[in-house]
């Protein structure tokens, strides 16, 4: 699990991902880069300290961050039997050595420990490798949102899966 002390890091590899891959994230690059950089901090302090949620990242031996994955149970009384999985992403020359599996098992973990009896997460139209990836999992797609995502004039759809925890 990341901690406060990760935040740099953290950052460097999430707007990483939002550049990179921004056809799978729902966040934008634009929005998150102009972030003060103890939003960061704060996010892995106060949201994500295992209550709630968790960041999770995988180094390599140089102890660079190189993956990340993030679980959160959502809010409100009637839905906390839930969390989502998302932000999961690996760096390209990091990719093939399993970190995303570790760090989607290190989320359910998380979730279970949490409380919650269920796991949710979305993945974009066209994703195969990541549909293969939580499929294997047990995650089973239940719908689709045409137009999810709209970045510029191209929209993009998002299928929705779920896993009984």
């Amino acid at each position: 699990m990341l901690t406060a002390t990760d935040a740099a890091a953290y950052r460097r590899l999430r707007l990483e991902s939002l550049r990179v891959d921004s056809v799978a994230f729902g966040g934008a690059y634009e929005e998150e880069a102009a972030l003060p950089a103890s939003f960061y901090a704060n996010t892995l302090w106060e949201e994500w300290n295992g209550i709630h949620g968790a960041i999770y990242g995988a180094f390599d031996e140089a102890g660079e961050l190189r993956a990340i994955a993030r679980v959160s149970l959502k809010r409100g009384l009637k839905l906390r039997h839930k969390a989502v999985v998302g932000g999961i992403y690996v760096q390209e020359s990091f990719r093939g050595q399993g970190a995303a599996k570790r760090l989607i098992a290190a989320c359910l973990a998380q979730a279970k420990k949490m409380g919650a009896e269920f796991a949710e997460l979305t993945v974009t139209a066209g994703n195969d490798g990541a549909v293969r990836l939580y499929e294997s999992f047990g995650f089973k797609p239940w719908g689709l949102e045409p137009a999810a995502l709209k970045i510029g004039n191209a929209y993009h759809d998002e299928f929705y899966f779920s896993l009984k925890l």
